[in-house]
C-alpha cells in the first residue's frame, strides 16, 4: 500500500494523463508545478513535466525533466523508460505516466524439448 505522499503523486499522474489526452497542457502543467513545490525531492512531477513538454514539442526541456527525475530517484522506472521512448528514433510510443503504464513482458528463460521417446527436458 502506498503512503500518503506516494498516493497523492500517483493520483496526480492519473489526472495529468487525462488532461494531456484532452489537450489541456496548461492546466496539467499548473497542477504539476503546484505539486512540485510541495514535493521538491520527488521524481514524479519531473517525469510528468517531461511528458507535458514532449506534447508541446519542447524535446530538450522534456529530456531535462526526465533526467532530473532519474537523478532524484534512480529507481523510478517511468522516467528511465520515457528517456528511452522519447530519446530514440522511434518516439511514437506512449509515454509512461506511472508504474501502471509499464508493460511487463514475460521472459522465456527455458524451453521444453522432447526426444524421440517423448521424454522432455528444459534447455536454456
Amino acid at each position: 500500500m502506498r503512503d500518503s505522499v506516494s498516493e497523492r503523486l500517483y493520483r496526480l499522474s492519473k489526472v495529468v494523463k487525462v488532461l494531456v489526452k484532452r489537450g489541456k497542457l496548461d492546466e496539467a502543467k499548473k497542477l504539476v508545478l503546484s505539486q512540485m513545490v510541495k514535493y521538491p525531492d520527488s521524481a514524479e512531477p519531473h517525469n510528468l513535466l517531461g511528458i507535458i513538454e514532449e506534447y508541446r514539442n519542447n524535446h530538450i526541456l522534456a529530456m531535462k525533466h526526465f533526467r532530473a527525475a532519474c537523478d532524484l530517484d534512480p529507481t523510478y522506472a517511468p522516467a528511465r523508460l520515457n528517456i528511452e521512448v522519447f530519446g530514440g528514433f522511434d518516439n511514437m510510443k506512449n509515454p509512461v505516466y506511472n508504474e501502471d503504464d509499464i508493460e511487463v513482458k514475460p521472459q522465456k528463460l527455458y524451453k521444453m524439448i522432447y526426444n524421440k521417446k517423448g521424454i522432455g527436458r528444459f534447455i536454456k
